[in-house]
């Protein structure tokens, strides 16, 4: 083999290898790059797409609650309506006295009134409420009943004070000083 034939595969050889090497740092490298990138962004994706799928099953979850939160919703309105309603609210009182057995003597509600002012004389505050003094009468249990029965309205319902006082006849009367609120501006 001569010299020269010696060298064509050394040539071949060389520029084969150039040619790897050319390729690796051109297409390979680049690729392997973009390969990369594609896996980190897929696997971004993909905890991203956990991370809304639990968010989903999360407000699923609230949307199956709207109806009782709307229930809720009904019964705190009713506890604490728009305006006075002072004829509902006498009304579950009378109820709650028919249930009790108590007699109601007198029911003197106060005019609605807007929020309390505060002791600075500043901003208001508070709730707006009426002011109830009742006298009723039965034996100590129904009073004591009725008591309960008042605290357990559906209507927002504060009972302050108390004054209860016996007979020989085994009545008790109750005088009773309460406060009932509403939400909102008084109604004329």
């Amino acid at each position: 083999m001569t010299m020269a034939n010696r060298r064509i595969p050394a040539i071949a050889g060389a520029v084969a290898l150039v040619l790897v090497v050319a390729f690796y740092f051109i297409v390979w490298s680049s690729e392997a790059h973009n390969l990369k990138s594609a896996h980190q962004a897929h696997a971004a994706a993909e905890l991203k797409k956990s991370q809304l799928q639990s968010q989903v099953v999360q407000l699923q979850g609230l949307v199956r609650q709207v109806p009782a939160d709307n229930a809720k919703f009904a019964q705190l309105q009713a506890e604490l309506p728009d305006n006075p309603q002072l004829d509902q609210a006498l009304h579950l009182i009378h109820q709650a006295a028919v249930q009790t057995g108590v007699l109601v003597a007198s029911i003197a509600p106060s005019t609605p009134a807007g929020p309390t002012s505060s002791a600075s004389g500043g901003a208001q505050s508070g709730t707006p409420a009426i002011t109830l003094g009742m006298s009723g009468q039965g034996t100590f249990p129904q009073v004591k009943a009725f008591l309960a029965a008042l605290e357990g309205l559906q209507r927002t319902i504060v009972i302050d004070k108390v004054a209860i006082t016996g007979t020989t006849t085994g009545l008790t009367t109750a005088t009773i000083s309460a406060r009932i609120f509403y939400d909102g501006k008084p109604t004329p």
